[in-house]
């Protein structure tokens, strides 16, 4: 039988975003008496934010100020956050066969007024951010939050994410996992339930489970 929902991380999974992740951290760690290489800001992207404070030993008491740094940031250099390709058919065709869609992130409400509601979120039977269930991943807290309001078992749930702490948090939820490598192929991974290297690869598993 098929899955009855899919749900998805934003960044990495369905935003290609790090460009604009890595740009707006470079402009604004300085003023934190920090600075960070491509390949350290790789792996506090897909972290909660404080999480992402500690690996660059930034002092919990400057979060407000980094929180307001990068938006003031973000909003002045008006960086692209791409869909990937693939995406939109992707959604709409697991709409097509009733299968639910959804997102669940570690973002916050304000950090995702950017994306296009009408090509992405509206789509979202259920959306859950860092505001909503305020347990970041690996918590599997938010995972479970969507099922819950959506009336669906884990065993009938896939997520999908492009980071480890997306992988741990579906195990802990009990609910399927499949790694996005379409973003970035070398992230590494435990034991995902699947490998996909491009959004139709999605399709394919949803149907066929």
């Amino acid at each position: 039988m098929a899955y009855q929902l899919v749900l998805f991380d934003i960044d990495g999974t369905l935003v290609d975003s790090f460009a604009a992740y890595r740009q707006t951290m470079q402009a604004i760690l300085p003023a934190f008496h920090q600075s960070a290489t491509v390949a350290a800001l790789r792996e506090t992207f897909s972290m909660s934010i404080d999480d992402e404070m500690a690996a660059l030993k930034i002092p919990v008491n400057q979060k407000s100020g980094l929180l307001a740094a990068y938006d003031r940031e973000t909003k002045r250099a008006n960086h692209r956050e791409p869909l990937f390709p693939g995406i939109i058919d992707m959604l709409d065709q697991l709409r097509r066969y009733r299968i639910q869609v959804g997102v669940v992130t570690s973002r916050l409400d304000a950090d995702i007024t950017n994306l296009d509601p009408n090509v992405f979120l509206n789509r979202m039977a259920i959306i859950v951010t860092a505001d909503q269930v305020p347990y970041p991943k690996p918590d599997p807290r938010p995972l479970q939050f969507a099922l819950d309001q959506l009336s669906v078992q884990p065993q009938e749930s896939l997520y999908v994410g492009d980071a480890g702490n997306d992988e741990v948090a579906a195990k802990a939820a009990n609910v399927d996992f499949g790694a996005a490598l379409w973003g970035n192929s070398e992230v590494p991974f435990l034991r995902p339930n699947y490998h996909f290297y491009h959004p139709k690869d999605v399709i394919d598993v949803a149907l066929s489970k």
